[in-house]
């Protein structure tokens, strides 16, 4: 996926690869400006106001220093930026939907937006720790019915059931 929305649009592609990287949520992701994305960083989550502290691989630093460099980004500007805005507002939750949505309909998938993007952290984080509290946590959720109903969706999605 995150290959695909590159192809469209490398905003789209590094978006995806961030949100699948730290389980952000989308309204988080796109309030972030240049100057928060570091190797290391924390972020107060918008809806619980968790502090979460993430470390990014070299890759996807790589990819944002050069997305920063070729759109010519400065450290106050939105990374996910809307271009009618002229950086000062990032692109919509809906848009993102959207363009999310045609790749995954190029794929043949259903039922993929930006919430999927947390539905994989959680799957990963739960392949590498196989403990579902360690999961839980990291998500933030209350209780341990919605981190396995986020790890049942992708499950069943990637299945076909």
């Amino acid at each position: 996926m995150g290959r695909l929305l590159g192809e469209r649009h490398v905003r789209y592609g590094l978006l995806w690869r961030l949100g699948v990287e730290t389980g952000l949520r989308i309204s988080d992701l796109l309030g972030l400006r240049v100057a928060d994305i570091q190797r290391e960083f924390r972020l107060r989550e918008q809806k619980n106001s968790h502090e979460k502290c993430m470390e990014l691989s070299e890759g996807i630093i790589w990819e944002f220093e050069s997305y920063v460099e070729k759109n010519g980004l400065q450290l106050s500007d939105y990374v996910f930026y809307s271009h009618e805005s002229k950086k000062g507002k990032p692109v919509t939750r809906q848009w993102v939907n959207m363009q999310i949505g045609r790749v995954a309909k190029i794929r043949g998938l259903e039922s993929i937006g930006t919430h999927s993007m947390r539905k994989i952290y959680a799957c990963k984080l739960f392949g590498a720790t196989r403990c579902l509290k360690s999961v839980q946590r990291a998500m933030g959720h209350k209780y341990a019915s919605t981190t396995l109903a986020y790890l049942q969706d992708l499950l069943y999605q990637a299945i076909g059931s």
